[in-house]
């Protein structure tokens, strides 16, 4: 969505620069990434030069449960994980992302909020950005590594992983995660230096029905897991925070 937009007037100068002076954006009145898109056209419309920056717009963290009309939002941090098979798992030391390499499953306890009442809920749904976790396996030459760099996205390189997601030991989906992508679309990754540039996918997983009340009844937190079976789509998981990747929004559960 575009927030605002308008047009400067340019009397441009041979083999000089020309001032444009200051200008004033509108920002998003939420939390959110927002890209600063600016370009330059002649007289015939045509394009000549163009370039952009990101600015996060954030003032603290969304709360961790929230109530509404329509129901209740619940979010978790990747790196606060309570049981994991990979032996050397990555938590980011703000807890804002998780990643391990392989196959394997990482666990989250994911307590309900006091008042909420299971059998009113009609529809869940799970928000994350997740992506697989090659890391360096992905690098042709390590020698030529350097400091905080991670490897970027290369055609024709990918590293796929199959992911299952369970909930209370329910089944609620597969989701394929084409690769371990980094570059400069890994925006919030770039902001905070932690594996910069790398980012993942947004998933959208519905529940509703009889799955649903299967995993809702009786049950005063959920146990969310997903799991890298192995095979030729293990490269790893990758979980992402509301501060590191290409989205600024975490695990989120919204229930109605």
């Amino acid at each position: 969505a575009t927030v605002a937009d308008g047009v400067i007037d340019v009397t441009p100068t041979r083999f000089g620069v020309t001032a444009l002076g200051d200008f004033t954006v509108a920002l998003p009145s939420e939390p959110g990434l927002a890209t600063v898109a600016l370009w330059l056209e002649d007289e015939a419309g045509t394009l000549r030069s163009r370039n952009y920056v990101n600015i996060e717009v954030r003032d603290q963290a969304y709360p961790a449960v929230m109530k509404s009309d329509s129901g209740w939002t619940v979010r978790f941090a990747p790196g606060n994980f309570a049981d994991c098979s990979w032996p050397n798992p990555f938590a980011a030391p703000d807890k804002s992302k998780f990643s391990a390499g392989g196959s394997g499953w990482v666990e989250y306890t994911v307590p309900l909020p006091d008042g909420f009442d299971g059998a009113a809920v009609n529809n869940l749904r799970f928000r994350f950005e997740a992506g697989a976790r090659a890391g360096g396996r992905k690098i042709d030459w390590p020698q030529r590594t350097y400091g905080l760099n991670y490897p970027q996205t290369e055609p024709g390189q990918e590293t796929p992983s199959d992911v299952v997601v369970t909930i209370n030991g329910v089944d609620v989906g597969t989701i394929h995660l084409p690769d371990d992508p980094a570059d400069a679309r890994g925006v919030l990754s770039h902001h905070r230096q932690i594996d910069p540039g790398s980012y993942g996918f947004l998933q959208d997983l519905t529940v509703d029905g009889d799955t649903l009340k299967q995993i809702l009844r009786h049950a005063s937190s959920l146990q969310i897991r997903f799991t890298v079976p192995s095979g030729e789509n293990a490269n790893g998981f990758a979980l992402f925070g509301e501060t590191l990747g290409g989205y600024p929004v975490g695990p989120t559960l919204l229930f109605s």
